[in-house]
């Protein structure tokens, strides 16, 4: 029945369970998919803080082709690397790895409808070193150094640039829209795309911190 839900309204449906990606694959194409019930409930937080309700949570494991499966595109993730697939009109959705770090991207729709994402990993250059190494420099006898603080903007900002030039290249320059931490924060991600019936796509992401979902949100133009 879940299933059927999310066929009929992908969003409305991500807006009101919670999503957990658990299927692993290293290969990118189509893959069948399905969900199993967590036994353990979840909540809903609006953009306040506040409870407004309870939801499911479902697994997004391997499916079997039936009738309780989806077919779709599958973006590979793995540590410092990036993964590429294009989505056209062999399957509804596209979904990947749970992103907690990780970038996105998506390029501009061919004139058939058919669009390139990545998703990109940053965990080592020579920049993210060097910020490495001054941190290990500090002095942590009294407590965690005022610098500290600095390195860490810096951190996060030179694996989002490098992030960005990871999936520019990958999409051959054309980044027509980008997800990175800048925008998502803390928030464990599941991120998906959704063909509509005159074949366009459109890409989204669920935000949630462990059990708690904070919303579906729409991709932002880069």
């Amino acid at each position: 029945m879940s299933i059927q839900q999310l066929k009929a309204n992908p969003i409305a449906f991500m807006e009101s369970n919670i999503i957990k990606v658990t299927y692993n694959n290293s290969n990118a194409g189509l893959v069948s998919l399905k969900l199993q019930k967590a036994t353990v409930p979840g909540k809903i937080i609006d953009s306040k803080g506040n409870k407004i309700g309870n939801c499911d949570i479902y697994e997004l494991k391997e499916g079997d082709s039936g009738k309780d499966s989806i077919t779709a595109y599958w973006c590979p993730y793995d540590n410092n690397s990036v993964h590429s697939v294009t989505v056209h009109n062999k399957a509804d959705f596209m979904f990947t790895p749970r992103m907690n770090g990780c970038s996105f991207g998506v390029s501009s729709p061919s004139k058939d409808g058919a669009v390139r994402v990545a998703h990109a990993n940053t965990q080592e250059n020579k920049e993210l070193d060097q910020i490495e190494k001054a941190m290990q420099k500090l002095d942590y006898t009294k407590g965690i150094p005022p610098e500290m603080n600095r390195l860490r903007f810096l951190q996060q900002v030179a694996q989002q640039k490098a992030q960005k030039g990871q999936l520019s290249t990958e999409l051959d320059g054309d980044l027509s829209q980008y997800l990175s931490t800048a925008m998502y924060q803390n928030l464990e991600l599941t991120t998906f795309g959704v063909r509509s019936s005159s074949n366009k796509w459109s890409f989204y992401f669920q935000g949630r911190v462990g059990e708690t979902l904070y919303g579906c949100f729409p991709f932002q133009a880069s």
